[in-house]
């Protein structure tokens, strides 16, 4: 341990020297972690390393490492599973569905109260996908950035800190 000498004077007024722990000029802060949600359409660009992939991994990354919290919704995860389904096989809908989970996100499995009032106002006001409106009332409520390509948040960028992978149109 290092020790610094400090002079003081004692009650006769002569100087002694004594030794004392270093003290910081600047406490140092820990900034808490970044939070994301991601959405269906981030993971699955993820997936298929399509535009936008490299944040998402820079993110997942993050959350390895404990400098990002990660949320998903388990609706989002069963968007996932259903549009892997339909584009490829029910065995490959497993596979990525097993993949997915193993990733350093916490999955939503709220259903409260909060979360479905919230969700079914977003649906009411905009034209968005219901599961959609999953991942966005997630991320209000966890005040966390919603991490997504695809346009139909776009009414929501007032509502919730979206950051936008890929090309948005």
């Amino acid at each position: 341990m290092i020790r610094i000498k400090e002079q003081e004077a004692d009650s006769r007024g002569e100087i002694s020297v004594n030794e004392v722990e270093p003290q910081a000029l600047i406490k140092p802060t820990v900034e808490a972690p970044r939070r994301f949600v991601l959405d269906s359409f981030a993971v699955l660009a993820y997936l298929n390393d399509e535009e936008g992939a490299d944040q998402v991994e820079e993110i997942l990354k993050g959350a390895r490492a404990g400098e990002m919290e990660v949320y998903m919704h388990v609706v989002n995860l069963g968007e996932i599973f259903y549009l892997t389904m339909r584009q490829e096989d029910e065995t490959a809908a497993y596979k990525v569905y097993g993949t997915v989970r193993r990733y350093p996100v916490t999955f939503i499995e709220d259903l409260s109260e909060d979360l479905l009032l919230t969700a079914g106002r977003f649906k009411a006001k905009n034209a968005i996908a219901y599961a959609d409106t999953f991942a966005a009332a997630t991320a209000k409520l966890k005040d966390a950035t919603l991490v997504t390509g695809d346009p139909e948040y776009k009414p929501l960028e007032g509502e919730i800190d979206i950051l936008w992978i890929g090309s948005v149109e």
